[in-house]
């Protein structure tokens, strides 16, 4: 089952890269008349700030460097991480990517700790892209490697253990200032089945100006034992426009809190902040 799951990610993976780089030949080789038209302001959520994913890519050499800094906390107790994530085109429709974080959790009555998180590579693929329509899918892997913890009786802490994600992505531009997004994803849990999980989003954004968008969400995740649901608003803006070089570089914000039941019982409190230097693709 196990290795049946793992195919399910590589194949696809294998087949999204190989699509890529049939992209980029067909760039090189054909001459396509450029035509002049006025670019719509960007309005669509993403991740970073926001949990729900868009289906954009940076494009042919293009890429992204995410500095991010995530703080959850609740009742009796605060956990912070320092995260790098790295979006890099492959394809006009194509992105691999990276992240890593540092993580820091304190508990009252309990010792703080601190590490590594877990890694995680993906692959996005943006197969449908017309008349303000998009749909994505980015199937990810998600690896056993984040520091291991013992509890105040010196017993080890269980890890997160390997896993699959899986998400459907799709975007849809309304008129000239808005873009409506939602995600559809199941983490299959390999080492742990019972951690396993659905996710679903559906956000909001809107535009301000040619360098500023906010946005509005709502995010839950449901285990078989649990359900988390957030609301969330972020703001984007960008501080170094690209007019006339090739990098642009932005930084993002966002809000959340949880809603209902949790499985911990408290209400939750995320506040995420980071800065984003983007290379454009060529052209």
């Amino acid at each position: 089952m196990k290795l049946n799951l793992i195919l399910i990610f590589i194949i696809p993976s294998i087949a999204i890269i190989a699509s890529a780089q049939s992209e980029v030949r067909a760039e090189i080789y054909l001459d396509q008349p450029q035509a002049v038209t006025e670019e719509r302001w960007q309005s669509s959520p993403s991740s970073p700030p926001m949990a729900t994913d868009d289906p954009g890519t940076p494009g042919i050499h293009g890429y992204e460097i995410n500095i991010i800094s995530n703080c959850n906390r609740s009742s009796g107790s605060a956990s912070c991480e320092k995260a790098i994530d790295l979006p890099i085109g492959i394809g006009e429709r194509v992105q691999l990517r990276f992240s890593k974080n540092i993580t820091s959790e304190r508990t009252t009555g309990e010792p703080s700790l601190h590490g590594y998180g877990s890694s995680d590579v993906g692959v996005k693929w943006r197969f449908y892209d017309k008349n303000g329509l998009q749909m994505a899918v980015y199937p990810s892997f998600r690896f056993n490697d984040a520091t291991r913890h013992q509890d105040a009786d010196g017993n080890e802490i269980s890890p997160d253990g390997r896993s699959i994600y899986l998400p459907l992505i799709i975007s849809k531009d309304i008129g000239e200032r808005y873009t409506v997004v939602s995600n559809v994803a199941y983490r299959s849990n390999l080492d742990y089945k019972e951690n396993s999980s659905v996710f679903t989003s559906i956000a909001l954004g809107r535009s301000f100006s040619q360098t500023s968008r906010g946005m509005i969400e709502i995010a839950s995740e449901a285990t078989s034992i649990a359900r988390r649901t957030d609301v969330r608003i972020g703001w984007v803006k960008v501080i170094f426009p690209e007019r006339s070089s090739k990098y642009q570089t932005s930084l993002f914000t966002s809000l959340g809190r949880s809603v209902g039941r949790t499985e911990d019982g408290k209400k939750h409190t995320t506040i995420l902040f980071g800065i984003n230097v983007t290379r454009k693709a060529d052209q």
